[in-house]
């Protein structure tokens, strides 16, 4: 996600070029204050933000806020650096948890890579 770690180095990053941002992460405390944090220092730039969780198996769950958040805009650049890990013994660790852990670090990307070239490729 980009409101935490290396999602937000990338934002910040991105913010310095002077790029406008749309930034996925979990709907919590950390994205709106980094989405207002943004705003009142950049106002020049544009922002958004989904809050969505990408570890659920149902990719409709995320993609479809994910796509109503950017279906007027143009998206030239994607990151797809979502991830968590999980600590533990695995058989210890309710199967529920690794599997979200799963769609979040690995099959999220597919989805939502899928969508946004297509419209790259479209443009």
């Amino acid at each position: 996600g980009g409101s935490s770690g290396i999602g937000r180095a990338i934002v910040e990053k991105l913010v310095s070029q002077n790029v406008n941002v749309v930034i996925v992460a979990l709907q919590d405390k950390l994205l709106d204050d980094l989405h207002a944090e943004l705003v009142a220092k950049h106002p020049h730039l544009s922002f958004r933000k989904v809050g969505v969780s990408l570890a659920e198996r149902d990719e409709s769950t995320y993609m479809r806020p994910i796509i109503e958040a950017t279906e007027d805009i143009h998206v030239s650049l994607l990151f797809n650096n979502a991830g968590f890990i999980c600590v533990g013994y695995f058989a210890k660790t309710p199967l529920g948890k690794w599997m979200a852990n799963f769609h979040c670090n690995a099959t999220c990307a597919v989805p939502i890579t899928h969508h946004f070239l297509a419209k790259m490729l479209d443009a």
